[in-house]
């Protein structure tokens, strides 16, 4: 409540994206870089469902745009899925 609160007057974007990525994805890739784990990487199970129920909470709550794009594949294909997005929010 007290977050929303602080929010309240910020401007609400057209569309926010959410890249959902599977755990062993992001371990894959998290283990390719050389830097130490971030408070939320280290239970991305609970972090995710966080994340989803932020979501669920934005869109029935504020009737935010949440696109949720399967970040799994490589970058050409979830810069895909993004411009699909975009495309069918400025067509509506």
């Amino acid at each position: 409540a007290d977050i929303m609160q602080l929010n309240e007057l910020a401007i609400q974007p057209d569309l926010f994206f959410f890249l959902n990525v599977s755990n062993e994805t992001c371990y894959h890739r998290l283990n390719k870089r050389n830097e130490p784990q971030e408070l939320f990487e280290e239970n991305l199970d609970g972090t995710r469902k966080n994340y989803l129920a932020a979501i669920d909470f934005l869109r029935k709550n504020r009737q935010e745009n949440i696109v949720v794009i399967d970040g799994n594949g490589t970058v050409e294909q979830t810069v895909k899925q993004m411009v699909d997005a975009l495309q069918q929010l400025v067509s509506s």
